[in-house]
């Protein structure tokens, strides 16, 4: 018997419509976190915990656009939850890391 997929995740791609704008929030996140001076510990939760957040009001806008019969628009905040969505603003948050380094080192040049 095979498992059926639940109705709130989605089924997309690794490279789908919104996943530059996962890695985008991430990586801001990030650097804001980074530029004030967060541990990693809590730096990691945050980007997580912010991850899902974006998740959740996905999928309410996408509920609400659902129940008044209407197609949602671009997925923007507008599509259903996604484990991959999650893995790019985690890979935002990873991305952070360098660039706020380059950053101070060349601020110090």
């Amino acid at each position: 018997m095979a498992l059926s997929r639940p109705w709130w995740l989605a089924d997309d791609p690794w490279l789908g419509d919104d996943k530059l704008s996962h890695l985008g929030w991430g990586a801001f996140l990030g650097a804001l976190l980074l530029v004030a001076g967060v541990g990693a510990v809590a730096y990691w939760i945050t980007i997580l915990g912010a991850g899902l957040g974006v998740e959740l009001v996905e999928l309410w806008r996408y509920r609400r656009w659902e129940q008044a019969g209407r197609h949602y628009p671009w997925p923007l905040l507008a599509d259903l939850t996604s484990y991959k969505d999650l893995v790019w603003n985690l890979a935002g948050g990873a991305l952070a890391v360098p660039c706020v380094l380059v950053a101070r080192i060349v601020a110090l040049w």
